[in-house]
C-alpha cells in the first residue's frame, strides 16, 4: 500500500506542502534511511536509560555541545528546560517546591520574542517577565531587560525568529547580558535550522541551552525535539525528564524516535548547506520563469525564508484585481492534488498575496504546484 492510499483508506486528503515546516501539516519528512533506521529500532527491545546516555552522548559529540537531550518536541523541550533551571535556581527538584517558589522565580524576556510558543515556559508556573517594548530601539530593549533582572531572575529566554519586531535585541548583545550578569540564557530555536551551524551556534556564543524541533529542519520525526547545552544544566533535564516518575514522565520518546533523531542530525551534518540552498533556488527559478510576464499574477524571489532561515521562497501577488488571492489559496487546497501554501511573511492572511515555500517540497513537487496554479488561473 502507498503512502498516499494509507491516507486516504481514512478519508484523508495528502498535500503537497509549500508553506513550510508547519506542525500542522506534519513538520517535515524524514528521509528514508531515517525512516530504514527507525524500523530497525523498533525491531527490538533495550534498556532506555542506556539508549539515551549513548545517543545524547554522540548527539553531543556530533552538535560539538557539552550535552544533548532528545525531548517529545521543541515545547516539551522548552518545558523541560524551565523545570531544570527552577529546580537548579531553588536547589531542589521541582516536584518538591512548594507553588510559592516556583511562581517567585522568574524567566525575562524581551516584548519582540513573545509568542504562542512560550506557553511552554509560561505552564510551568514561573513568572515570566516581559521587557521593553516593539517600539523602542535595540538599546533601550536591552536597557529594560537589564533592568528586570533581580536575584530571583532564573534565566533569559531569546527567540530568534525571522518575525521578531525591528526593537528586539540582537541575540549577540542579549547573549554578552546574560554572561555580564551570570544569567542563564535560553534559546528557543524550534525553526532555526538551517544553517546547521546554529546546533553549537548559539551555545558557543554564551547561550546555556538552545531548543531545536525535531520536525522542522532537522528532518526527524515531528514527535522531537533536540536540546543541548552545558552539562551543569543538562544534567538536571535528564534528571526531571523521561523515564523517571514524576515531572517528566509524561514526556515519553520512543527508542524508534531517539534513533530518528540521531540519525536526521548526522544526515544533516554530513551535507551541505550551500547544497538545500542550490536546490531552494532552483525550484523558486521554475516558478518565477513559469510566470513571467503573466498578465494575471506575478511571482517574485523572497528571502529570508519566514523564520528567519537562509533560504528562498516565491512569492505570488495578483496583477489583475479580479484575481483574489484568498480564492486563489483555497483553490490550491480543495484541488486535486491538495496544495497547501503560506502567508507572506509580515502579513497576517491572504489579502495581498501568498508564498510558494521551498522549505519542505520534494523533488518534483514544484512543476505539480505550477501546473495546478496555471489550472487555476486559466479559468478567470
Amino acid at each position: 500500500m502507498s503512502a498516499s492510499e494509507i491516507y486516504r483508506r481514512l478519508g484523508v486528503r495528502p498535500v503537497i506542502n509549500a508553506a513550510g515546516n508547519f506542525t500542522r501539516l506534519g513538520g517535515s519528512m524524514p528521509s528514508e534511511r531515517t525512516l530504514v533506521a527507525m524500523a530497525e529500532a523498533s525491531q527490538h527491545f533495550v534498556v532506555i536509560e542506556e539508549l539515551q546516555r549513548a545517543v545524547h552522548a554522540r548527539l553531543a559529540q556530533v552538535t560539538s555541545n557539552e550535552a544533548a537531550h532528545v525531548s517529545a518536541g521543541a515545547a516539551a523541550g522548552l518545558y523541560l528546560v524551565t523545570a531544570a533551571i527552577v529546580s537548579r535556581h531553588c536547589g531542589k527538584p521541582i516536584q518538591e517546591l512548594h507553588w510559592e517558589e516556583v511562581h517567585s522565580t522568574r524567566v525575562v524576556v524581551h516584548a519582540g520574542c513573545r509568542c504562542p510558543y512560550d506557553w511552554a515556559v509560561r505552564q510551568i508556573g514561573v513568572d515570566l517577565v516581559e521587557a521593553g517594548d516593539t517600539d523602542s530601539p535595540p538599546e533601550a530593549g536591552l536597557q529594560a531587560m537589564e533592568a528586570a533582572l533581580d536575584s530571583s531572575t532564573a534565566a533569559l529566554l531569546y527567540v530568534p525568529a525571522g518575525w521578531n519586531a525591528p526593537g528586539t535585541p540582537p541575540f549577540e548583545q542579549v547573549a554578552a547580558l546574560a554572561r555580564g550578569h551570570r544569567v542563564p540564557l535560553v534559546v528557543d530555536a524550534a525553526a532555526q535550522i538551517p544553517p546547521s551551524s546554529n546546533l553549537w551556534g548559539y551555545t558557543g556564543a554564551g547561550a546555556e541551552v538552545a531548543v531545536f524541533s525535531g520536525g522542522k529542519g532537522l528532518r526527524a520525526p515531528q514527535s522531537t525535539g533536540l536540546v543541548v547545552g552545558k552539562e551543569a544544566l543538562m544534567e538536571w533535564v535528564d534528571r526531571l525528564g523521561f523515564p523517571h516518575y514524576g515531572f517528566g514522565r509524561m514526556l515519553k520518546v520512543g527508542r524508534e524516535e531517539m534513533i530518528g533523531l540521531l540519525n536526521a542530525v548526522e544526515e544533516l551534518l554530513a551535507r551541505e548547506d550551500s547544497d538545500r540552498l542550490r536546490w531552494c533556488e532552483a525550484q523558486v527559478q521554475l516558478i518565477v520563469d513559469a510566470f513571467r510576464g503573466n498578465d494575471l499574477i506575478e511571482v517574485g524571489r523572497g528571502f529570508p525564508n519566514i523564520a528567519g532561515q537562509p533560504l528562498p521562497y516565491a512569492a505570488v501577488h495578483p496583477r489583475d484585481r479580479s484575481i483574489d488571492p484568498e480564492w486563489l489559496v483555497e483553490a490550491l487546497r480543495t484541488g486535486d492534488p491538495s496544495i497547501a501554501v503560506g502567508e507572506i511573511p509580515g502579513c497576517s492572511g491572504y489579502s495581498d498575496g501568498f508564498i510558494v515555500n521551498t522549505l519542505a517540497l520534494s523533488e518534483g513537487e514544484m512543476p505539480v504546484v505550477i501546473s495546478s496554479l496555471e489550472r487555476i488561473i486559466a479559468t478567470q
